[in-house]
């Protein structure tokens, strides 16, 4: 059995917490492109209301002393113990945590003891808040318990997953386990995530399994020894885009490869965990050696949700209140490609991150494209106007037309089909 976080050292947490924040912006981004032009249904996500829950006297005392995230981590995972696991969840969701928590991280912690109160049904009690972190966790957790009997059972396992785009949010969660139980040995691990696509979703379950294991490459963080000794090899340091042309990996696959191939290619230039502006354009200017458009697009475009989670050091609770004058830092980092179909690509995919599956509401995104220059304008709008009104993005009643009154007032433009 393979043990979730299993290295205790400070560097391979702070790996962790990059990969889980580019887990779930690269999976939104990526499935919501698919999942629109697929025609797939998605309502908009409801996270859980502010006023349902109120964080006890003493765990507000102990939030307000400003503790770091290992000593976060182990109340909450102390607090689980004591009052429920899911107790512990809503105390991460809507208690005031101290600046620059990664939440999303921390919900695969708190998750661990929800699975062992309740197994797979702990699901019932996960919700979209997160990022998905419960059901993550959850699904991994029974993957490294039972073996390969929830290869049989995880399309069934991940439809309970409540919240829009939950189903691929799943797998993606899925695909990092995937890769731990192939014991870091990637070729085996893509294998087995074709067990678990279907037609039904147009393969997307598969896909996100492939994605989610490649991620799971950067530092083997479920086993770090055993990345060690077997996943490593499929690494070049010093060329981590070779990762995604390999001919173990289906060419209809080498695109979700270079989407989430980001950190990836800021490790090989020596960054920082959370790099600096000055490191930003060494690392998006990798992508220029690429011919094919599609992994291009891809590759410029992964850059997108890291730009977005580096001004909330990976907060994704605090998306929703990004400022214009954030905005306009993640148009600037998109410059730096200073091609111009890879500044395309990065406002594209910043449309996509800034909107989610719809718990951030069509504004965000909107006021992205109020603040691009001139020369982006229409293409920022164009994007912006058809990923918000794909046929296949079903909103909630009296959504849709909102959206296109927005449009109309801000931009000048109808969404009307």
């Amino acid at each position: 059995m393979f043990h979730f976080l299993s290295s205790k050292n400070k560097a391979s947490l702070l790996i962790f917490a990059g990969i889980l924040w580019m887990c779930i912006t690269a999976a939104v981004i990526f499935g919501g492109f698919y999942a629109a032009s697929k025609g797939f249904l998605f309502e908009s996500i409801e996270l859980s209301p502010k006023s349902e829950f109120v964080v006890d006297d003493t765990t507000k005392a102990y939030l307000a002393s400003n503790p770091t995230f290992p000593e976060l981590t182990e109340y909450l995972k102390t607090l689980a113990s004591e009052r429920g696991a899911t107790y512990a969840l809503d105390v991460l969701i809507f208690g005031d945590l101290p600046e620059n928590i990664d939440t999303h991280l921390m919900g695969h912690f708190v998750a661990r003891k929800l699975y062992a109160e309740k197994g797979i049904d702990g699901l019932e009690s996960c919700t979209p808040d997160l990022g998905y972190a419960c059901a993550h966790a959850i699904v991994i957790e029974s993957l490294f318990e039972r073996g390969m009997v929830i290869f049989d059972e995880v399309n069934n396992i991940c439809e309970r997953v409540t919240g829009s785009g939950a189903y691929t949010m799943c797998f993606h969660g899925f695909g990092h386990g995937v890769l731990a139980f192939a014991e870091y040995e990637l070729p085996q691990a893509l294998k087995l995530c074709e067990k678990v696509g279907t037609e039904k979703y147009g393969y997307q379950d598969r896909k996100e399994c492939i994605g989610g294991a490649i991620m799971e490459m950067r530092g083997g963080i479920h086993n770090p020894d055993l990345w060690e000794k077997n996943g490593k090899k499929y690494l070049d340091a010093k060329n981590p885009l070779q990762l995604c042309l390999e001919t173990f990996l289906k060419e209809e696959d080498r695109d979700i490869c270079f989407v989430y191939i980001t950190p990836f290619i800021f490790d090989s230039l020596g960054a920082q965990d959370l790099p600096t502006f000055e490191e930003y354009k060494p690392a998006i200017k990798t992508c220029d050696i690429l011919i094919e458009p599609r992994y291009r697009e891809a590759c410029y475009g992964g850059f997108a949700k890291e730009f977005v989670g580096f001004l909330f050091g990976r907060d994704i609770q605090k998306i929703e209140g990004i400022t214009d004058a954030q905005l306009t830092e993640v148009i600037t980092a998109c410059m730096l490609a200073e091609k111009e179909d890879g500044i395309a690509a990065c406002i594209k995919y910043a449309i996509f991150d800034l909107r989610g599956y719809g718990q951030f509401g069509f504004e965000v995104a909107g006021r992205l494209c109020t603040l691009v220059p001139m020369q982006f304008s229409n293409y920022c709008i164009t994007e912006y106007i058809t990923l918000m009104s794909e046929p296949g993005v079903s909103l909630k009643d009296g959504y849709y037309d909102e959206f296109c009154k927005y449009t109309e007032a801000t931009f000048a433009r109808s969404c009307k089909k």
